[in-house]
């Protein structure tokens, strides 16, 4: 006779999913404060940034509809980059931009769902929120990138001097990991009011995340009396 019980989601017991999307995010967040003073730094800084998008492209490779919508978005991803990097128009840069943001959130949300679903938590499940939450900082630095694009100066850079955009860019990724965590130490502030919003946005995203996904994953492990 049937349980009743709906049996657990599968999941990759063996913690190796998300290897190559954190290997990808450690990589950037140590090159990308070095970047800035090199002088192919925007050609690396898209190549690292791609590895990103496609290492998280990959942890969606056992569910066919969203792999198909991811490896699209990231076709669409590299070729505006290519023609940014080619061109150096302005249409592209924001194009890509936009892209790059539109992939990073639906990779995020995506992860985000496989995780809150299951009824057993393995190494994989919290290595898959570490990158989740990593995520978020990387899609809402996009959306101020995006932001300082459309509308310049969105940003006040008080205790900076920015000579291009690579160092526009991580200055405004350093804000967003900053807001993200509340830390706040003010030296980059958000002057527009879509800067505004989208900065409130993204700390309630940051204590949301922290205070009910992270507890819900301890809870259960606790009530499972699951040893990792």
């Amino acid at each position: 006779m049937a349980s009743g019980i709906a049996p657990d989601r599968p999941v990759d017991v063996s913690g190796r999913r998300f290897y190559p999307l954190l290997t990808a995010i450690v990589l950037l967040f140590v090159l990308f404060p070095f970047l800035v003073d090199w002088r192919i730094n925007e050609l690396l800084l898209t190549f690292l940034s791609v590895g990103v998008l496609l290492a998280g492209v990959y942890t969606l490779h056992r569910e066919k509809g969203y792999l198909v919508v991811s490896s699209a978005l990231a076709v669409v991803v590299i070729v505006f980059e290519a023609l940014d990097l080619t061109t150096g128009a302005m249409t592209w840069t924001v194009l890509s931009q936009m892209a790059s943001l539109l992939l990073s959130a639906f990779i995020a949300i995506t992860i985000f769902l496989d995780v809150i679903r299951v009824r057993r938590v393995f190494p994989d499940t919290l290595l898959g929120a570490i990158c989740v939450y990593f995520l978020i900082g990387f899609t809402f630095g996009d959306a101020y990138v995006l932001i300082n694009l459309l509308h310049p100066g969105s940003f006040d850079l008080t205790l900076e001097t920015v000579n291009d955009n690579t160092e526009l860019t991580f200055e405004l990724f350093y804000f967003s990991f900053a807001t993200l965590t509340t830390t706040g130490y003010g030296d980059v502030i958000a002057v527009s009011r879509p800067a505004k919003m989208v900065s409130t946005l993204e700390t309630v995203a940051g204590v949301f995340y922290l205070a009910v996904l992270v507890s819900r994953l301890v809870t259960r492990m606790a009530q499972k009396g699951e040893m990792l």
